[in-house]
């Protein structure tokens, strides 16, 4: 399971608006970004995939309003796999953007993809874990050790992490097995389920077969690690592929996508919450009556699109270089996209 959060389960220049004419403006023009015109349609295809029906937002109206007003995305018109996590659910559904066709997991069952059990969906294990396979048939109960807590499971069993004296210990309870210790406290995971360490010096992050995944300038003092897309790592601020840094956005800042490339990435604002998008080298500060009050999203591998969550409400596909709200994705309304994928990754 893919969620931007340190439960490893293993498992997260204000924009000055105002309205102009009845619709809604910010620094880098009308909602979303430079170049959102009033008026007309047109059609704008993207680097991968048919064209995306594109129409500036009518001019009546509530930004909700006008919002749902955009055209819906028709399957094919864009193109990946979304990684969806809907409400009280704990592990994702894949969405094939190609077909709209949708991989449901049990929501009864918190497990890793690949995996053979997990945990009860619905509360957080305290003081026991009740295992389930993935039909939510019970398997067994294991304790958690004293002073210990609860960390997530992965595709063999079930991570407690205990602090000491500042450092932390980590060990992995196989499922219906024995006990084996873990470097430390995982940081995150890869895609494909594989725990992620810091070093001790916390100069490095490598995962449990013992590669590298980055190499830091500074020590690591963030849990915030996780996997984009094909292959990609976020880890704090600064974006990796195969153990190498590829691109850094500045302090302050956290990773909610990026392109396979790092050119285009989403990223949050700690200090005020704000959702920007970098582009060309340069970031765009995103209205919040575009994002919601504590927005989040994801980029396309090929950096063409970005798609925006709002709160109960379809996903908003914006222009990246534009930021220009072009459709809206009704098939994942309400639920929390949580990663774009390419369709083979």
């Amino acid at each position: 399971m893919r969620v931007p959060s340190v439960r490893v389960v293993l498992a997260g220049l204000a924009a000055a608006a105002v309205f102009v004419g009845g619709s809604l403006a910010t620094r880098d023009g009308p909602l979303g970004g430079r170049g959102a015109e009033s008026g007309g349609t047109a059609r704008s295809a993207t680097a991968v995939g048919a064209p995306v029906s594109t129409a500036s937002l009518p001019t009546l109206g509530s930004i909700s309003d006008q919002l749902a007003r955009l055209p819906a995305v028709a399957p094919g018109e864009l193109v990946g796999v979304l990684d969806v996590v809907a409400p009280g659910d704990c592990s994702p559904d894949q969405v094939d953007l190609g077909t709209f066709e949708r991989t449901v997991t049990n929501p009864d069952a918190c497990a890793e993809l690949g995996a053979k059990y997990g945990y009860r969906g619905g509360d957080f294990p305290d003081d026991e874990v009740d295992v389930v396979d993935l039909d939510g048939r019970a398997v067994e109960t294991v304790a958690v050790p004293s002073g210990w807590h609860f960390a997530g499971v992965t595709r063999e069993g079930i991570v407690f992490c205990i602090d000491d004296g500042g450092a932390t210990r980590a060990r992995l309870r196989r499922f219906l097995g024995t006990t084996t210790r873990l470097p430390s406290c995982p940081v995150g995971r890869t895609g494909d389920g594989r725990l992620l360490f810091a070093s001790a010096d916390g100069r490095s992050v490598f995962d449990e077969r013992g590669h590298r995944i980055a190499t830091l300038a500074e020590p690591l003092h963030t849990t915030d690690v996780h996997s984009i897309g094909d292959g990609l790592f976020a880890v704090g601020n600064e974006l990796y592929r195969d153990g190498r840094r590829i691109a850094s956005y500045g302090k302050g800042l956290s990773i909610l996508g990026a392109s396979s490339d790092g050119r285009v990435a989403l990223l949050r604002r700690f200090e005020t919450d704000e959702l920007l998008v970098h582009h060309g080298g340069v970031p765009h500060v995103l209205s919040k009556d575009l994002t919601g009050v504590s927005g989040s999203g994801v980029v396309a591998p090929d950096g063409g699109r970005i798609l925006i969550n709002r709160d109960g409400e379809p996903a908003i596909v914006i222009d990246a270089a534009t930021r220009r709200p072009l459709a809206r994705l009704d098939i994942v309304a309400g639920d929390f996209v949580v990663d774009w994928r390419p369709a083979t990754a």
